[in-house]
């Protein structure tokens, strides 16, 4: 009798003991985690701009922040470690230059009014002339098109601003075609980091730029 009741607390004790370890482990792990406002504070230290976006994830097994930060000239899109708050991964897009519209190209053209006084013979004159201003700046449209079209930048060049951008030696490059927008689509790697650069192939302007850790250091 004496032996089932020592047993019986025995269980009890082992069973209390069991649950207090598991709700111990358990606020331990959620206080190895940065908080949202410690990553915050963490990531304006480092990138200007407002943040938009904050989402804790996990992604291969290990919890990391998922982050959007609107700058002034560009978008900022990062993957932190949770626990430490390293970047694991970053990508950064400029904003897209404005187009001129329809509209604001007719505003840029300046008007002719014809006065109803003005013989027939003036009419005929103007006409005249507006024709031959039309076709030249037809002319000179279709001459800075073929300029543009031919003034590509050298491989050699493009190589040399990617290497600007970005501490690491050339795996790869290829010119590629997006809507009409030709770049140069470089891949590079450092000892630590992989990247993939996009350069404008007419202007060498950084497009968008994305870094992240070796696979390799991640499992380390």
């Amino acid at each position: 009798m004496n032996n089932k009741i020592f047993f019986s607390i025995i269980g009890v004790l082992l069973l209390v003991g069991g649950i207090l370890a598991v709700l111990t482990f358990n606020s331990d792990s959620a206080s190895a985690y940065l908080t949202k406002d410690e990553a915050k504070n963490k990531i304006q230290t480092q990138f200007p701009g407002e943040i938009v976006e904050l989402e804790l994830d996990e992604e291969s097994n290990k919890k990391v922040y998922e982050v959007e930060i609107k700058g002034s000239d560009r978008f900022y899109e990062l993957e932190i470690d949770a626990e430490t708050g390293e970047v694991l991964k970053i990508e950064e897009k400029l904003f897209n230059n404005q187009k001129v519209t329809d509209n604001q190209k007719n505003d840029d053209i300046p008007e002719v009014n014809v006065s109803q006084a003005d013989d027939q013979d003036d009419q005929s004159k103007q006409d005249k002339k507006e024709t031959k201003k039309v076709e030249a700046n037809d002319d000179k449209d279709e001459e800075n098109k073929s300029s543009k079209k031919s003034s590509i930048i050298s491989i050699d060049k493009a190589k040399s601003i990617a290497k600007g951008l970005f501490n690491g030696k050339i795996d790869e490059i290829e010119l590629d075609d997006d809507d009409g927008l030709r770049y140069y689509e470089i891949e590079m790697y450092s000892s630590t980091e992989v990247a993939e650069l996009k350069i404008n192939a007419y202007t060498g302007e950084l497009i968008s730029i994305s870094k992240e850790k070796h696979e390799d250091d991640d499992d380390d």
